[in-house]
C-alpha cells in the first residue's frame, strides 16, 4: 500500500477539570465534524482523606479523557485536538 493512502487509528488521553467536560466534547465534535470520539472517566483519589483533602477533591474534580480518532500521514487532526487539549489546560498523553 502507497505511504500517502495509509491511515490509521489513534488515540490521545489526558486529564481536565470535570467543569470543562461538556464543552470540550462540543469543541471536539465540532472541530473534528464527528471523526473524534470523546470518552471520560472520573478520577478516583487513592491515599488519605481528611477533611482538608474532601474540600480540595471538591472544588477541584478531574476526568480522565480518551479522544480516539482516525488520524491520516499529515496528523492535520491530531494537531488541531492537541491545540484544543492546550485550551482547556489539560495535562495530555499520546498512547502508541
Amino acid at each position: 500500500m502507497e505511504e500517502g493512502l495509509q491511515s490509521d487509528f489513534k488515540f490521545l488521553a489526558g486529564v481536565i477539570k470535570a467543569t470543562d467536560e461538556l464543552r470540550m466534547k462540543r469543541m471536539i465534535f465540532r472541530l473534528s465534524r464527528g471523526r473524534a470520539m470523546v470518552t471520560y472517566f472520573d478520577y478516583d483519589h487513592k491515599g488519605e482523606v481528611t477533611p482538608s483533602v474532601i474540600f480540595y477533591l471538591k472544588k477541584d474534580q478531574k476526568k480522565i479523557f480518551t479522544i480516539f480518532f482516525q488520524g491520516g500521514v499529515e496528523g492535520i487532526l491530531l494537531n488541531k485536538l492537541i491545540k484544543i487539549c492546550d485550551l482547556f489546560n489539560a495535562s495530555r498523553y499520546i498512547i502508541i
